[in-house]
């Protein structure tokens, strides 16, 4: 799992979009965003920019990132309109 800071639905959703109406996102920006990229217990002994590059190598699949947001807003449209 990947967290991110300060999320509210609204940005998170504003941001989804973003992302699948563009093409994949820079993945340092994305990175700047988690709040905890550690992974192992040795991490502690890299940097924090060591630690985005490897999260974002391990963790993110960047050029899929497009189609995951689409396919994510798709999904909660329709889980958020009323039954008839």
């Amino acid at each position: 799992m990947i967290e991110v800071q300060e999320a509210s639905v609204e940005g998170v959703t504003r941001h989804l979009a973003a992302i699948a109406a563009d093409r994949e996102p820079d993945a340092m920006r994305l990175a700047d965003h988690l709040s905890m990229p550690r992974l192992a217990s040795f991490d502690h002994v890299l940097s924090a920019q060591l630690m985005k590059l490897v999260t974002i190598r391990e963790r993110l699949e960047v050029p899929a990132l497009p189609a995951v947001a689409q396919h994510a807003l798709s999904n909660s449209s329709s889980s958020s309109a009323p039954d008839s």
